[in-house]
Order: structure tokens, then C-alpha cells, then sequence
């Protein structure tokens, strides 16, 4: 019948499953563009939001950084040198508790730590680097040294031993040695 009505001039029944709507048509095209508006809207919005984002830590690496490091710690690791040439005399005279008084007071023992400390990794970037890890390693030993000085065993020896490493210390550091003269047991 659909042959003999489609010679006649008779419209055809078509079937509304076969082909889509134009109405449809226009709809899922809307659709699809504004899928495609708001993937491109989010695409764009990435570069605004990477700023906000969680950064890797970066270290002022530069010459500026390198002088205000400088400028910071280098007058506390000098007060500590100074500190640390009262604690000589006492170590001369065998005074255990006067030397001891001088390793527990805070300037010495925690300010002078932590100058010695943030001093040495400034020399790394975003990782404590080689160089870093051995004046950190200088810096533990000279306390645990300077602790067994507190107690009044073998003072004179703990005392050589704490100063070597501060030696060690500035020699990585490449401060001038000429600070550490007067430190050494003669």
C-alpha cells in the first residue's frame, strides 16, 4: 500500500521512531553547545585557580636571601662564640657548674641552636641538601658534646671535641675562621 500511495501523491505515514524531529534536532544541538559552553568556561577557569592551589616551597636562593640569612644569624652564631669563650675559662678552672650554667642558659642553648640550624639550611633548596644534612650534623654533635661538658666529665676532652666540630661547621659554612680564634684549649 505505502508503494501504490507514494505514486498517487498520497503523503506516506511515516513512522515517528524512524527519523528525529527537527524540533529535537534544535534541542539536542542547544544541549550539546552548552555542554560545550561550560567545559570551555571550566577550561578557562583553570588558570585563575592555579595560584590558589597548594604550592611546592621554594627557598629564596638568591643573593638578597643569601645576605638577610646572613644579616639574621650570623650576629646569634657570634654571640654564641662569645658565650662559648666564657664556658673555655670555666673549662680551664675544671668549673663544671659554672660551665653548666652557661650551656642551660636559653641563649646559648636554644636561640644558639637554632641560629647554627636555620643558618645551615638556607644553603638548600626544597630539600635539605648534602651540604645542609653535614652542618646540621655538626650542629647536633657540637651540643651532645657541649652536654657532656654540663656534666663535668672529661670536660676538657668534650670541649676539644664540641670545638672541632663548630670548626667543621664554619668551614662549610665558609664563614671566617678567624672568628673561632681564641676557642682551642692550648
Amino acid at each position: 500500500m505505502a508503494f501504490v500511495s507514494s505514486f498517487s501523491g498520497a503523503k506516506p505515514q511515516s513512522n515517528r521512531n524512524s527519523l528525529p524531529r527537527l524540533s529535537s534536532f534544535r534541542q539536542m544541538t542547544a544541549t550539546a553547545s552548552l555542554s560545550r559552553r561550560s567545559f570551555l568556561t571550566t577550561l578557562t577557569a583553570i588558570p585563575i585557580l592555579i595560584p590558589s592551589l597548594p604550592q611546592p616551597a621554594l627557598a629564596d636562593r638568591t643573593a638578597v636571601g643569601a645576605r638577610r640569612s646572613f644579616d639574621r644569624y650570623h650576629p646569634r652564631i657570634l654571640s654564641l662564640i662569645d658565650t662559648l669563650k666564657e664556658i673555655r675559662t670555666f673549662v680551664t678552672r675544671s668549673d663544671a657548674s659554672g660551665a653548666a650554667a652557661l650551656i642551660t642558659d636559653k641563649q646559648f642553648d636554644i636561640k644558639g641552636r637554632r641560629a647554627l640550624s636555620i643558618y645551615a639550611t638556607g644553603f638548600s633548596d626544597n630539600y635539605v641538601g648534602q651540604r645542609s644534612k653535614d652542618m646540621l650534623r655538626c650542629v647536633d654533635g657540637f651540643y651532645k658534646e657541649m652536654g657532656l661538658v654540663a656534666d663535668g666529665t672529661n670536660m676538657e676532652e668534650h670541649y676539644g671535641k664540641a670545638v672541632t666540630l663548630l670548626n667543621t661547621y664554619y668551614e662549610q659554612a665558609r664563614l671566617p675562621q678567624k672568628e673561632l680564634s681564641g676557642l682551642a684549649l692550648d
